[in-house]
């Protein structure tokens, strides 16, 4: 999973998941995991 943000002013931020199992969407680890940086 691959997902791209852009903050004007600041510039632009790639985060990357990689994974094996299409369950892992469905577990707090991946919440986690993809709330798991700040961009500001």
């Amino acid at each position: 999973m691959a997902n791209f943000y852009v903050k004007e002013g600041l510039g632009i931020m790639c985060q990357t998941i990689l994974f094996d199992d299409m369950e892992i969407f469905q577990t707090e680890d991946f919440f986690e995991i993809f709330h798991s940086f700040r961009f500001e």
